[in-house]
């Protein structure tokens, strides 16, 4: 991060602002030379070895990364013999990699006259000489037994990865991960690393570092009621799912201050806001950054497509129009076609996104109230749900409404409906919260009133992380769950 007054001294280094090796596709060549690039490179592979149990059990769904060896992490975990895990059962530890699951300590089991083995390929001949000098000090001959040997024992129970267990720098680790990407973002659209006063410090020779102890990491929680719905069920409503997303914001407070903050979310799992600058003096901002880690199934071939198809599918595809022009109808569909072909597998349109879930949330919103209603008409909410595929509310739905809900009549709709799409709004999405006081619409600090509920309703906080996580580890290894549920 310097600023060399020669250009010649520093070689143009191309870095990824969000990970390669988590899939992050955007990249800038304005941030760092390839020396500092390559100071980097430890902390930035520490980072990306939180996340490899989900890259490892995704790597043949999601898009490629753009440089570097397909996935061969070897992942610790413990395999369970049923899925209900008691307290203090620690299972048997393992590692796996490429689909083989495989002990750390050695052991067996004895069955009648059958001894069954289970230990590495490389470590299974030794084990069966301890195992036979066992027996014979137990007066025992092992020659009695029938032996099968398993050195892959990925069928032999309920296999659990670990995540932050057994990694005791998980906290610095992350925490400088998640700062290095906003700082990135940061600098990528052209603040200037003087401004990053709360992550950036700069040496009396004009080096620049990011300063990890002094940044402040916050994170999201939902406070909304379109928040929560979102969040709660996200893998049923974003269309992206699971996503990478940045975002850039100035938020202006009552005292006069604004403050510069960048919110990351990773695999729509991962929350934070970091803190740039406690005191910005400079023109408000609102830049973001989304693309998808799981491509569409697949491009579609539009030869046969009717001109109304069509349509859809340049509106989709964001087709220049242009390109059509003096084209007769074959040429079309060719030109049609190679724009397509051509399209990013990680392009992904937050905006078009929001709006759709905004939609099929307040769908069901309106949905609960018109059932609830003691009218000729009560039926009418079933028409409601019919379009997305419900022939009721969802009962964990249905929970949240009651909550959130409990005091709202019909005639607030409206307003709800407002509230719901100032959120989602490109300037004020995950920067202010929306709540109604006295028919008004009134807005928040999301940053703040995150903290606020983390320090207030902590065990509020972690339902909501254990949930996101366990909705991606779904995704990951029993994606059948979340796909049996079609909103």
């Amino acid at each position: 991060m310097d600023k060399p007054t020669n250009a010649s001294h520093c070689k143009a280094h191309g870095e990824h602002i969000i990970h390669n090796g988590i899939r992050g596709k955007l990249i800038s060549r304005t941030i760092l030379c390839e020396e500092c690039g390559g100071a980097y490179s430890k902390d930035d592979a520490k980072f990306c070895k939180i996340f490899a149990p989900f890259i490892v059990a995704l790597s043949d769904r999601m898009i490629p990364a753009d440089h570097g060896r397909p996935d061969g992490n070897t992942l610790k975990g413990s395999l369970f013999k049923t899925p209900d895990v008691k307290e203090g059962d620690n299972g048997i530890e393992v590692t796996a990699k490429n689909g083989k699951v495989v002990p750390i300590q050695p052991f067996y089991t004895i069955e009648g006259n059958k001894i069954d083995v289970y230990a590495g390929e490389k470590r299974i001949k030794d084990y069966l000489k301890v195992l036979t000098k066992e027996l014979t000090d137990k007066g025992d001959d092992i020659d009695h037994y029938t032996i099968e040997q398993h050195t892959d024992i990925h069928d032999q129970g309920y296999l659990a990865y670990y995540f932050s267990k057994g990694n005791d720098n998980f906290n610095v680790d992350f925490k400088k991960g998640m700062v290095k990407i906003a700082t990135e973002y940061a600098l990528h659209c052209g603040i200037d690393r003087e401004v990053l006063t709360e992550v950036i410090s700069i040496d009396d020779k004009g080096k620049g570092t990011i300063d990890y102890d002094k940044a402040k990491l916050t994170p999201f929680i939902p406070t909304t009621l379109f928040d929560i719905l979102y969040e709660d069920y996200r893998y049923l409503f974003e269309d992206g799912y699971p996503s990478h997303m940045l975002k850039l914001f100035t938020s202006k407070y009552n005292d006069g201050k604004t403050r510069l903050y960048c919110y990351l979310d990773l695999f729509s799992t991962f929350q934070y806001y970091v803190l740039l600058n406690d005191d910005y003096k400079g023109e408000e901002i609102s830049k973001t950054y989304a693309q998808r880690l799981i491509p569409k199934e697949s491009r579609p071939d539009v030869s046969n497509y009717s001109p109304k198809d069509l349509s859809v599918v340049i509106q989709e595809y964001k087709i220049d129009k242009s390109g059509l022009e003096g084209k007769n109808n074959e040429e079309q569909v060719a030109y049609i076609q190679a724009c397509i072909d051509k399209y990013p597998l990680q392009t992904y349109d937050l905006q078009v996104a929001l709006e759709n879930a905004v939609e099929r949330i307040y769908k069901i919103v309106t949905a609960y109230y018109v059932k609830l209603l003691k009218t000729p008409f009560q039926e009418g909410w079933k028409a409601l749900l019919s379009p997305l595929g419900l022939n009721d509310i969802p009962a964990s739905i249905n929970a949240i409404l009651d909550t959130c809900c409990k005091d709202v009549q019909i005639t607030d709709l409206p307003k709800h409906y407002q509230a719901f799409a100032e959120s989602i709004k490109p300037e004020y999405y995950r920067k202010y919260g929306f709540e109604i006081i006295e028919n008004e619409i009134i807005n928040y600090s999301h940053p703040d009133e995150s903290m606020k509920v983390l320090h207030e309703k902590k065990a509020t906080a972690e339902a909501y992380a254990n949930a996101k996580f366990s909705h991606l580890s779904c995704l990951c290894y029993e994606p059948s769950k979340l796909k049996g549920k079609n909103l």
